[in-house]
């Protein structure tokens, strides 16, 4: 088991623990579909749900094995898969950005 802050930083799906203790505050961190404090701890084959400040971008992940600390960027597969990416785009946002598209 694992801090879910720590349990964040060392799967690299955020920079800082403090950022993800900050997500956690803020209520962007969703555990088995329910808000999770920093201190809660994480447990093998939980979901994490990660939204960004905004709401566009949400990322779900499955947890494998519990890491004991940081974990490089390529070996994180070994630790977690991301189940679900979801982008969704502003209304009134162009989004196709070739020249002249906007006349």
């Amino acid at each position: 088991m694992s801090r879910a802050d720590r349990m964040l930083k060392y799967l690299c799906l955020f920079v800082t623990r403090s950022q993800a203790a900050a997500a956690c505050k803020e209520g962007r961190v969703l555990v088995d579909g329910a808000p999770v404090r920093a201190a809660q701890e994480i447990r093998v084959g939980q979901r994490i749900l990660i939204r960004d400040r905004m709401g566009m971008h949400e990322m779900e992940v499955e947890i494998h094995r519990v890491p004991e600390r940081q974990v490089p960027r390529k070996n994180v597969d070994e630790y977690a898969t991301v189940t679900r990416r979801q982008r969704e785009p502003l209304d009134g946002v162009i989004t196709d950005q070739t020249p002249g598209s906007d006349k």
